[in-house]
């Protein structure tokens, strides 16, 4: 049998052959080809015209492995590369299974409560199958935390038919911990996968504001938090890891974020601005501030004296 199969591959390949000799390279059209490349069957008589195929054609010169083939012209060898083609998934599944294996996901898990209890961050990890423990893709690497921040962005300036603030929920990974606040929000446009859509509703909405002028809350779990404390608000100038200190996180971290009105921004500014201008006002309230507690302390120690007499 095993000498019956040898001959048979002998005879397909010297008809292979001879078939190949008849036809002129389709590259030169000069010589007669010697190659057939396993992509496409694009015939070529040497090395540089072969090169110049897969230049030309952006042809990658492998051959499909999963390709349709008819039952008139399925042969032996068609057979013989479907056996290996299926011994060859097998052993990447195989690897595959070994390798999640030796991943311990408890380890890893460890690692990012113990780098957050470091950091005075109490981290609560859910089993496997919450969907939020599925979304968490906050990992510890080079000595810092890269956390998975949900961003709830809101405008107190545009709102829906009903009256309520229009949201926009936005799911963003590899949030550094040593970034603030307010460059996280500003970049969110640029560095997260969003329709377009999306994009320029959030950069016309981050264009022209500052970190004076963003209203940042911190979105507390109700399993760990009183009714009355649902919401923690934070300064957009101050970095993440230190938004984070001293709070109980499940998972990840929710931020809100709202667009103060321009009136409010624009009233605060030019108070800012014209106390800065003016010193002199700054001068007086102070010295009012200070005259008042110097009446005081004087009606007090005049209503020791009158005690004692």
């Amino acid at each position: 049998m095993e000498a019956i199969a040898q001959y048979d591959v002998e005879e397909h390949d010297e008809q292979a052959t001879s078939k190949l000799a008849l036809s002129a390279c389709q590259i030169c059209q000069e010589s007669s080809s010697k190659y057939r490349c396993p992509r496409c069957a694009l015939t070529t008589c040497s090395l540089p015209c072969s090169v110049t195929h897969k230049i030309r054609d952006k042809c990658s010169g492998k051959r499909d492995r999963a390709k349709f083939v008819s039952r008139s012209t399925f042969d032996e060898f068609t057979l013989h590369s479907d056996i290996c083609l299926l011994d060859d998934a097998a052993r990447i599944t195989e690897n595959a299974q070994k390798l999640m294996k030796s991943v311990d996901p408890m380890k890893h898990k460890q690692v990012l409560v113990d780098e957050a209890n470091r950091r005075r961050v109490d981290l609560r990890l859910l089993a496997e199958w919450f969907p939020k423990r599925k979304e968490n893709r906050t990992y510890y690497g080079g000595n810092k935390m890269f956390w998975t921040v949900r961003w709830i962005v809101q405008s107190s300036e545009s709102t829906d038919a009903f009256g309520d603030y229009k949201l926009m929920d936005i799911l963003k990974h590899r949030c550094m911990e040593h970034i603030r606040l307010f460059d996280l929000i500003k970049s969110l446009p640029s560095t997260t996968p969003l329709d377009e859509k999306t994009k320029e509703l959030l950069t016309s909405r981050f264009r022209n504001v500052n970190a004076d002028s963003l209203e940042v809350k911190l979105r507390l779990d109700p399993a760990y938090s009183l009714p009355s404390r649902r919401e923690i608000s934070l300064s957009s100038k101050r970095k993440l890891k230190d938004c984070l200190a001293g709070h109980i996180i499940v998972e990840y971290p929710t931020m809100v974020v709202t667009v103060k009105p321009k009136a409010e921004t624009s009233l605060c500014e030019s108070n800012t601005e014209r106390a800065a201008e003016n010193p002199v006002l700054i001068a007086t309230s102070v010295s009012s501030v200070l005259s008042d507690i110097l009446f005081s302390i004087e009606a007090n120690d005049t209503e020791v004296k009158k005690v004692d007499q």
